[in-house]
């Protein structure tokens, strides 16, 4: 926002207050910073003026005017072939429908991603598909007013809202019942960032397995990885410098599996041999580094395509073909072997 008791640069106050129905004067406090008790009617005014100023700003050529039939996609920068793959099923999707995609990144903040939405829907963008998001429910649903969402990743429905997600609960216990029947117990997890949806559902699948098994949740065997190689590098440290005895792990993801696995190198720790471990995701630029990753392998290109039919279809197009999504599906390689 700009300064205070100011509407943002081409948005008057009373084109924000006819954008959101908040009156005139309601509007004038909110800028000046002594507004409103109401938050939704804060939040409500902000977006509002951020919109009209995208707006003016669009107008005058800087960045300009989408070309017709483009689809926005908000991603976060990525160390793995994640990211690439599910964009490249939703580019080849979209482009077959006769719709450009365009990549943007909301740089891991809440923020920057409502503003590149904002921006998208001032661009006369058709829609926009978020991979992911920092965002929350709330804000994703308010946001849906402006032009069509589809997330992937997350679970979240409204009138312009849909979801493509993967069935993260149970893979995680797939991950986790393999080990198990490898004779492991004292399994440990490297979980996601605890704000995301996947992460949690992966969290709650290392439990429901454990408790099936009769075992009891050890929290000292959970730390935080954040879906990243830095991540999973650090929380195998914590681990081992809590002293907790475990024979296997399961990593929220590949890259913090990778992480964790030269944390152990460096421990003088071999996988297999005395640590077996587990990702989830299957993205081939990690799987292939040795020992070869045991994982859970999500359809990542077919989600890719099927977010893209979704956001077809949101737009009020017929698409051409709907698209199957496979299971999720344990693949075995050689970081893990049979307790002895």
């Amino acid at each position: 926002m700009s300064s205070a008791g100011k509407a943002p640069r081409g948005a008057s106050v009373a084109e924000i207050a006819a954008r959101t129905g908040v009156p005139v004067g309601t509007v004038a406090r909110v800028l000046s910073a002594s507004g409103s008790n109401d938050a939704e009617r804060r939040r409500a005014v902000r977006e509002a003026g951020e919109l009209l100023s995208a707006e003016s700003t669009a107008s005058e050529g800087a960045p300009g005017i989408c070309a017709a039939k483009t689809i926005g996609v908000l991603t976060e920068l990525s160390e793995s072939s994640y990211c690439s793959t599910l964009t490249a099923g939703i580019a080849d999707a979209l482009a077959a429908h006769g719709y450009t995609a365009l990549r943007i990144s909301g740089e891991w903040s809440a923020r920057q991603e409502a503003e590149q939405v904002l921006q998208l829907a001032a661009r006369r963008a058709d829609g926009v598909i978020l991979l992911g998001s920092m965002m929350d429910d709330a804000q994703l649903l308010r946001l849906s007013a402006h032009l069509p969402i589809v997330l992937t990743g997350r679970m979240l429905c409204g009138e312009r809202v849909r979801s493509r997600c993967v069935d993260n609960l149970g893979g995680a216990r797939l991950a986790v019942n393999h080990l198990l029947s490898l004779g492991h117990r004292r399994i440990a997890h490297i979980a996601g960032p605890p704000d995301q949806w996947d992460a949690r559902e992966r969290l709650a699948g290392y439990r429901v397995a454990l408790e099936e098994a009769g075992l009891r949740f050890d929290p000292n065997l959970v730390v935080q990885g954040g879906f990243l190689k830095g991540g999973g590098l650090a929380a195998m440290h914590a681990l081992l410098e809590r002293a907790a005895a475990f024979t296997a792990v399961f990593a929220g993801n590949d890259l913090s599996a990778w992480g964790a696995r030269i944390a152990l190198q460096r421990y003088g720790i071999r996988v297999p041999d005395d640590i077996s471990l587990v990702g989830f995701d299957d993205a081939v630029d990690v799987v292939a580094k040795e020992p070869r990753l045991t994982t859970i392998r999500q359809p990542v290109y077919e989600l890719g395509r099927a977010a893209a039919v979704d956001m077809i279809e949101l737009v009020g197009e017929t698409a051409r073909e709907g698209v199957a999504v496979r299971p999720l599906e344990l693949v075995i390689r050689d970081s893990t072997r049979r307790l002895r």
